[in-house]
């Protein structure tokens, strides 16, 4: 059962940006996997806008061959 409690109120502005901090640092290594997983999705949207149809068809044939290679180890 999840119980929703009020927010803390903080003493001075200093606390409550401290707690921020906090508070982010304890999420980021909470959701690595997110975290890598967002990098990953901007860096592949970048490099289609990128690149041009050779570069795609290139990286598609090499996918291909890894995926047969990994097909033919097993």
């Amino acid at each position: 059962m999840i119980s929703m409690a009020r927010p803390r109120k903080y003493k001075t502005e200093e606390e409550r940006k401290e707690a921020l901090k906090k508070a982010r640092k304890k999420w980021v290594e909470k959701n690595q996997e997110t975290i890598a997983y967002i990098r990953a999705k901007s860096f592949a949207k970048k490099f289609i806008e990128m690149s041009e149809d050779e570069d795609i068809e290139l990286l598609e044939k090499w996918l291909d061959e890894r995926k047969n290679n990994r097909q033919n180890d097993e």
